[in-house]
């Protein structure tokens, strides 16, 4: 089994977990993990610009620190400009070359999203003239593409080309090459990246996840009612329950409102939550074993209530570790609920299925 390790990253967060969950239904050659960083972690990284191989040398300290193995294939995202002797780049993979001790190590940039950058000036009338559901589109493509073509060249030393050809593998230094490689599937050139990769285990289990990418595309959905998915509606004494998985959402790109995170404070909270549910058509009842408390059963009765006028969704989920005999509440019991107490089917597919409409492929 041969690992790769990818740092989370909080501006590309789900389309990170999109590509490790992708890779480990598509093959069992890699294993594709994630870990988040410390904030002092994330700090040393963070200059910009920063020189592409001091920015490995971080990395390479950092995958020591957390006792990643030296053959493992360690990435991490950073903001800043990487820079080199030509210009801005995209990633930098060290396959051990320059930081024998620490193995392949990888950086990957987000920078050529700064207006500041060479792309952004290259493309502006390109990218103004897109859509901010297109852009969003562009840019999950786009850290996906270079996080395959960064495993590419971290496990298999294959150098990417110096011209576009629609492949995983090119350079992608032009808007317009970023388009002809992002067409809604994850390809490598046929008369060149796929004999080469085919001939080996760890190529062919490229060539799977780039398929299965492919088949299971990053779905950026234009928000619909307001600019969240889902309410999650809950009791005070259930919040570490349904804080995990606000979190669990928020990896697969759920957008939820959760009170802790949206109330700003200082504002009278009781119309914040009425505002949001008079604008999102889908709201997440959370039933846990504490009894209902008096301001979450107003928002039972305010759920109903927008349910009758506006045909809102309704999803009941019953929280893990709730005791076998739980009864719902009367107006819940007419809907189908999630639950979390059982792993079969997998309660976060079907919650994300709810809030989506996407059933999701079979594992």
């Amino acid at each position: 089994m041969n690992e790769i390790v990818i740092t989370n990253h909080d501006a590309c967060h789900a389309e990170i977990f999109h590509l490790a969950t992708q890779c480990e239904r598509a093959q069992d050659t890699l294993r594709c993990r994630r870990l988040r960083l410390s904030a002092e972690e994330q700090a040393s990284l963070a200059a910009s610009p920063i020189d592409s191989l001091e920015a490995c040398r971080i990395a390479s300290r950092i995958k020591q620190a957390h006792g990643v193995a030296p053959g493992a294939l360690f990435l991490t995202i950073v903001n800043g400009n990487l820079q080199d002797d030509e210009d801005d780049e995209y990633f930098l993979v060290d396959a051990g070359a320059s930081l024998p001790e620490a193995g392949p190590i990888g950086v990957l940039s987000l920078y050529y999203q700064n207006e500041a950058s060479t792309f952004m000036r290259d493309g502006a009338g390109w990218w103004k003239a897109l859509s901010a559901h297109e852009r969003k589109r562009v840019f999950s493509d786009s850290v996906i593409n270079n996080l395959l073509s960064a495993m590419t060249t971290g496990l298999l030393h294959r150098e990417c080309h110096p011209e576009s050809r629609g492949c995983i593998m090119d350079w992608c230094q032009a808007p317009t090459d970023l388009v002809a490689g992002l067409r809604g599937s994850f390809e490598y050139c046929r008369e060149d990246c796929q004999p080469a990769l085919a001939a080996s285990p760890l190529g062919s289990a490229l060539l799977a996840t780039a398929e299965r990418l492919s088949k299971n595309p990053f779905r950026v959905r234009p928000l619909a009612g307001g600019e969240f998915d889902v309410f999650l509606c809950h009791n005070s004494a259930d919040k570490p329950a349904v804080r995990n998985i606000y979190q669990q959402l928020k990896e697969r790109g759920i957008h939820a409102w959760f009170d802790e995170k949206e109330l700003q404070p200082g504002s009278v909270w009781e119309q914040v939550i009425q505002t949001q549910l008079g604008s999102i058509n889908k709201a997440a009842v959370f039933v846990g074993n504490q009894m209902p408390q008096r301001w979450h059963e107003l928002e039972y009765h305010a759920i109903l209530d927008e349910f009758v006028e506006r045909k809102c969704q309704v999803i009941p989920v019953i929280l893990p570790g709730t005791t076998e005999n739980l009864t719902l509440p009367l107006f819940l019991r007419e809907f189908t609920w999630v639950d979390f107490r059982t792993p079969q089917p997998d309660p976060m597919d079907r919650l994300i299925w709810a809030i989506t409409g996407e059933k999701p492929p079979p594992h």
